[in-house]
């Protein structure tokens, strides 16, 4: 079985600054138990040893996760999105 990266949209935790990323960890939280956040980190955690495992593969990246956010939070109906490499 091969891996066939694909695109994701949204804003990546690589372009956000620290404060953005408390928001992106804080949206995940809320729709995770804290069993399932703390399995949801665990995993991206491990990113860095993929990549080591997996000769440097490029798409081994803990800052390759993705937040969309689809709506208007705040104004209406809104849903929010995380996704990443072992979340497809």
């Amino acid at each position: 079985m091969a891996f066939r990266a694909q695109s994701a949209q949204g804003l990546p935790l690589k372009e956000m600054n620290s404060p953005q990323r408390l928001l992106a960890h804080a949206l995940l939280s809320t729709g995770l138990s804290q069993r399932g956040y703390m399995k949801a980190t665990t995993i991206m955690s491990l990113e860095q040893i993929l990549y080591d495992l997996e000769d440097k593969a490029p798409h081994r990246d803990a800052d390759l996760y993705f937040v969309t956010i689809f709506g208007s939070p705040g104004n209406t109906v809104w849903v929010g999105g995380w996704k990443g490499i072992t979340f497809l």
